[in-house]
């Protein structure tokens, strides 16, 4: 019954330490030089306890390696960036106005995440918040967002209006670059 007693309490006070330890503390586990007068054969037991119950968790952060993310398919366009991400491009650039309170846009950000990944090198892909710029509402007879307009040459040549899946959206890019001649 004390061994059983013993188990419990070494998983409750060690499970919660040795989840808190930090890539130093894991180094140096087990590499105790000095032993308190206080030390009893407990705390010996839940130290080797919790290192093999932990074994492969300190395996996998020892060879954990630092991994940069991609850079993102779409570019965030701001009212000081816009000229030169749209209007300046040499492909044609679809812009997504959105805003972060709309649900619909919000929701269409994965379609138009995964149109960028299909059309990459083909077509860029830019989002434009329109809180952040007022006067894009009367510049481009935004009547409601979700708005795509798809710009070729500094112009615009094409607009989708409201929320669409994935297949009416690759539809209506692919006979935007079909008048394009692309």
């Amino acid at each position: 019954m004390k061994k059983i007693l013993a188990l419990v309490l070494v998983l409750l006070v060690a499970l919660p330490m040795t989840l808190a330890l930090t890539r130093a503390d894991i180094t140096n586990f087990g590499k105790v030089t000095k032993v308190s007068p206080f030390a009893t054969s407990s705390s010996t037991l839940s130290a080797n306890f919790a290192q093999k119950l932990f074994a492969d968790r300190l395996r996998e952060i020892s060879s954990a390696r630092v991994r940069i993310p991609p850079e993102p398919c779409v570019k965030a366009a701001t009212p000081e960036t816009f000229n030169t991400l749209v209007l300046e491009s040499d492909l044609p650039v679809v812009v997504d106005f959105w805003a972060p309170w709309c649900g619909w846009c919000t929701r269409f950000k994965p379609v138009f995440d995964q149109a960028c990944n299909e059309y990459k090198g083909r077509i860029n892909f830019v989002t434009y918040n329109t809180d952040l710029d007022e006067g894009v509402w009367e510049r481009y007879g935004i009547r409601g967002i979700p708005l795509q307009i798809m710009f070729n040459e500094g112009s615009e040549v094409a607009r989708n209006s409201g929320f669409v899946g994935i297949e009416i959206f690759r539809g209506w890019l692919n006979g935007v670059l079909r008048n394009l001649g692309m």
